[in-house]
């Protein structure tokens, strides 16, 4: 893949550069965050595949918890768990989405796919990952 940043480079004023450098940035970080929602997406199918469908909607496993998963080829539920306390709170806030009425694939769509202003414009499960619990429970009383 490559991506051309040559008529970002070919601006003689440096402000506009700077700004087209910005906008260019901008575009560069959702696909980012967009390869990371689909590499999650495969490694839930593979999961699911060689794990078991427990395996592949588990969203309380960390990504070490999920590649060995995939890599073992076991069930999530005989995986040892990362932060027990963080995977109850996770597990806690999954109940209370599905208590507003949301189906299970509405709760994956809501960890993975709903961008949260609230989270700094990233999805549950990536402010999740990056440390950010609390803001993330927060979003559901």
């Amino acid at each position: 893949m490559n991506i051309n940043t040559k008529e970002v480079e070919e601006i003689k004023d440096p402000l506009e550069q700077a700004l087209a450098a910005d906008s260019m940035l901008s575009v560069a970080e959702r696909i980012v965050e967009h390869l990371k929602e689909i590499r999650g997406a495969a490694m839930r199918a593979h999961a699911r595949n060689v794990g078991g469908h427990q395996a592949s909607i588990d969203l309380e496993m960390n990504r070490t918890s999920m590649y060995r998963a995939i890599r073992n080829g076991v069930s999530s539920a005989v995986i040892e768990r990362d932060e027990p306390f963080w995977q109850r709170e996770a597990m806690a806030l999954n109940g209370r989405l599905r208590a507003l009425g949301k189906t299970r694939e509405g709760i994956d769509q809501w960890w993975l796919q709903i961008i949260q202003p609230e989270l700094d414009h990233k999805t549950p499960m990536q402010a999740w990952n990056i440390g950010n619990r609390e803001a993330v429970l927060a979003l559901v009383p």
